[in-house]
């Protein structure tokens, strides 16, 4: 039998807005369905009149009945589909809900047509029928910004000021002269981001963590500091640091031209810049000067617990003579041809003299052991620096009542990088000096 169809489609405004709710809704739960949200009906009004196209008649009948929605008026793809049985027709007059058998999606309505395919029995009808809004259900078309309300990107009723740029995992922004204050409304024209500790602990607390470099790193390209901490009254540290697994608690680098890596001041708190390292790691805190002015700036009184570790200060040697070794009168350079140790490899035993490896102050000592010692002979051992001499460290008289006399003593010497020092020794008259059981001998270390 071919029939006939004339449709009213009752839409109204709370109907259509099941879209619109269903899109508030995507954006908190992404697995919403129509059939299942609540508040607004999830299913579709649909009245229609159905007749006999031989004779229009009306028809009177209990017939299953098949509804399509596709996104062209012909062919097409289809979109949604359900079957609803024994679909009651009085005096050709239906009524059914859409999507009280198989939920409509809402990812269909996307602004695009939809047509509405019906088939009654093994009759298709045609032409499809156009799903259009009513009146104020318009209106609810600005809800389906909701859906993508959790993202920014996509909040497409909302101006961007482009004040920051979220890219990955990167949170930056837009302008680099820009001075950003968290814990103050009124950032330091000083720094790019101030941190402001109010009634915490820390302004700023990194933990680095395993295989990790720094909890926190500060690299002064060209300004004042890489980091700077300023505590307040009765609170722990302006800069803390936690090398949990980590090199470094805290790392700071400088550039040429800058005055520190990382900057700490104690204002009345515990610490001006605080780290902790772990087992097997680096440092709790490293910096590291790269031609700024400073590495690390205390002003005040430091504290150290344990062993202090500069590398730079590796610096010791302990060098002696093996064998007698006759000299003629008047200055003598000594020699020292055997090491028990030499860090740093600074003593040189063929030309007996160091070389500092670095701008310092050093402690030097120095003996000469005599043998065959005139009574009466005068005699001087003297530090000479870059071949001048520097300081005496014995000077006197030799007595031949003993066998060997040991004559000597020790200094202090601010010495450049590359200035060397050698021993020296005067006698009035040819003398021996003994190499048995390291009577003549040289030493020293860096101090700072």
């Amino acid at each position: 039998m071919n029939y006939l169809l004339s449709i009213v489609l009752l839409w109204s405004a709370t109907t259509l807005s099941l879209h619109a709710k269903s899109s508030i809704l995507h954006s908190k739960v992404k697995s919403v369905n129509m059939k299942t949200s609540k508040g607004i009906p999830q299913e579709i009004n649909y009245q229609g009149w159905l007749g006999n196209t031989s004779d229009t008649n009306k028809i009177t009948d209990t017939l299953d009945m098949n509804f399509r929605l596709y996104d062209t008026e012909t062919g097409g793809t289809l979109l949604w589909n359900e079957t609803q049985s024994a679909v009651n027709i009085d005096k050709g007059i239906f009524n059914v809900l859409l999507g009280s058998v198989s939920s409509i999606p809402t990812n269909i309505f996307t602004g695009d047509p939809l047509w509405l395919e019906t088939q009654v029995g093994n009759d298709t009808l045609s032409p499809r029928k156009k799903l259009v809004s009513v009146g104020y259900a318009i209106k609810s078309e600005e809800a389906e910004h909701s859906i993508y309300s959790d993202t920014a990107s996509y909040a497409s009723s909302v101006t961007p000021d482009n004040d920051w740029t979220i890219s990955g995992s990167k949170l930056y922004a837009q302008d680099t002269s820009w001075n950003v204050g968290i814990g103050t409304i009124s950032p330091s024209t000083d720094a790019r981001l101030h941190v402001k500790a109010n009634d915490v602990d820390y302004g700023v607390r990194g933990t680095g963590s395993s295989d990790k470099m720094a909890g926190v790193y500060g690299e002064a390209d060209g300004a004042y500091f890489g980091i700077y901490g300023k505590g307040s009254t009765g609170k722990m540290a302006g800069v803390y640091g936690e090398a949990n697994n980590a090199d470094y608690g805290v790392c700071g680098w400088g550039s040429i031209g800058n005055i520190a890596g990382v900057y700490g001041m104690a204002n009345n708190a515990d610490y001006g810049i605080y780290g902790k390292g772990s087992d097997g790691k680096t440092a709790g805190i490293f910096a590291d000067a790269n031609g700024a002015d400073y590495a690390g700036y205390f002003d005040g009184n430091v504290t150290i617990i344990g062993d202090l570790n500069v590398p730079n200060n590796q610096v010791s040697f302990f060098a002696y003579n093996v064998g007698d070794d006759a000299v003629g009168s008047e200055w003598q350079k000594v020699e020292f041809n055997t090491e028990k140790h030499d860090d740093g490899a600074n003593f040189n035993t063929t030309t007996d003299r160091f070389t500092a490896p670095a701008d310092g102050v050093y402690h030097f000592s120095a003996n000469v052991g005599l043998n065959d010692v005139a009574d009466a002979a005068r005699f001087i051992v003297a530090l000479y620096k870059n071949g001048s001499r520097e300081v005496d460290l014995s000077s006197g008289y030799a007595n031949t009542n003993d066998d060997v006399q040991v004559h000597g003593g020790s200094a202090t010497i601010k010495l450049n990088t590359g200035d060397y020092i050698e021993v020296r020794c005067y006698s009035g008259i040819a003398i021996t000096y003994s190499g048995s059981n390291t009577y003549t001998n040289f030493s020293g270390y860096r101090v700072y």
